[in-house]
């Protein structure tokens, strides 16, 4: 017989294997993909593979060990997640996707 206390210990054990999943799979997986848009995006460069692996490793790491997201990420997802009522307030005249913008980002980072 099903109770509310097996229900709840099972749905935070699926809670906690897809935490592990992400902790544990998500830093190769980000890092592969970094890794992936430098040599894309910057193909007409020589690159060195191991510099470009540091380096998407060193985003994974500075992206996994933040503590608290700081004012501007709380202000893009607020002003992102109620932009039709709010939009008058923010004027951009950036229209690339958010993709686009991680990825230019990474690519500034990468070349400084």
């Amino acid at each position: 017989m099903t109770n509310r206390r097996r229900v709840l210990l099972g749905g935070l054990g699926v809670v906690g294997v897809v935490a592990l999943g992400a902790w544990g799979g998500g830093r190769p997986v980000l890092e592969s993909r970094i890794a992936d848009v430098l040599q894309r995006r910057l193909s007409f460069l020589k690159l060195n593979p191991d510099g470009v692996r540091a380096f998407a490793r060193d985003q994974v790491t500075a992206v996994f060990n933040k503590k608290i997201p700081t004012w501007n990420r709380l202000r893009y997802h607020f002003l992102s997640a109620v932009a039709p009522s709010f939009q008058r307030f923010y004027r951009s005249t950036d229209k690339r996707s958010r993709l686009a913008r991680l990825e230019d980002t990474l690519i500034s980072t990468y070349l400084l």
